[in-house]
């Protein structure tokens, strides 16, 4: 079965099969299904239904919006003010007809804790339709100095938590659970990660550069960033960009070569190049002196140097 938002590409797979189209939820669906979502199998209170009705029925019938604001919903307080704000709020993203939904997926956004923004922003640096292994994610995290030590639990604890989080709030999807009920893989919406993306881009967080184009805009467009992610180019790491204040390199295609001025992005913490296809390994790695995180699966025979160890 092939789901998509484009009826030219469901008719392509199979032009002589009729295609079901998804029709919109009416306003009780939209209810029953935010009311789920905000509060499990409890009773919503009766003080806040009606609020709870109207911005169901401002979600307009999709399904994303509304499982979204219940993820606001769900994390605010369970007071007719609270829920009044988050209803004006909704009414006033729906205002503007033709970015609707790109308004309230920002303003889910918005309503993050500071400390959560840039693990969701985080997310944008990952492939479409990419699973993403929780173990790589939370040391990635960890990594970049997004956890913040606590006197009970460790580095990797609070990160657990903070995904947790962001899968309350409808953000991010998991795609597998451990058997203790840990979460195992995850991903993201494309249209949530199209949010990430641009939010990273606009914070001057992170940018996600693809396809073959990468080439002609990635030297303008990094220069004040500081995080890069690089998925589908033939790009060798860091041919063609010169941006010093470069923290993080996350790269989804297979490499042959590092660059030689890899070592003049000297504050980079973050080195991911996926598959590496190496006859030795690259000297240059050993010159980055901030280096927190290296990850690399090696298509060859070689020896890793000693002197890593003293990164």
């Amino acid at each position: 079965m092939i789901t998509t938002r484009l009826q030219d590409v469901a008719a392509y797979a199979d032009s002589s099969s009729p295609l079901h189209e998804m029709r919109f939820m009416d306003a009780d669906q939209s209810w029953i299904l935010l009311r789920e979502k905000v509060f499990n199998e409890q009773h919503c209170p009766p003080e806040l239904e009606n609020i709870g009705k109207r911005v169901a029925r401002s979600c307009k019938g999709l399904p994303l919006a509304i499982v979204v604001i219940a993820g606001i919903l769900s994390t605010v307080n369970q007071t007719q003010a609270s829920w009044e704000d988050i209803a004006k709020k909704v009414n006033l993203a729906m205002a503007e007809n033709h970015e609707q939904f790109a308004n309230i997926l920002a303003l889910s956004y918005f309503h993050l804790p500071h400390h959560l923004r840039p693990c969701f922003l985080y997310m944008g640096g990952f492939p479409e339709d990419y699973e993403i292994h929780v173990s790589k994610l939370v040391k990635l995290w960890v990594a970049e100095g997004f956890m913040k030590p606590g006197v009970s639990k460790s580095f990797e604890e609070g990160a657990q938590e903070h995904l947790e989080d962001l899968v309350k709030r409808s953000l991010v999807l998991v795609t597998r659970r451990k058997s203790n009920g840990k979460i195992k893989s995850c991903s993201v919406h494309d249209l949530v990660r199209d949010l990430c993306i641009r939010k990273a881009r606009e914070e001057k967080f992170l940018l996600f550069a693809m396809d073959r184009y990468v080439d002609r805009y990635l030297p303008k467009g990094i220069k004040d960033q500081r995080r890069l992610s690089i998925a589908r180019s033939t790009l060798t790491l860091f041919s063609k960009v010169n941006s010093p204040i470069i923290r993080t390199a996350l790269y989804f295609e297979q490499c042959r070569r590092l660059s030689s001025s890899l070592p003049s992005f000297r504050l980079l913490r973050v080195l991911d190049v996926g598959v590496a296809v190496f006859s030795e390994f690259p000297a240059e790695v050993l010159k980055l002196f901030h280096l927190r995180y290296l990850a690399f699966t090696f298509i060859g025979n070689f020896d890793i140097p000693a002197s890593i160890l003293k990164l």
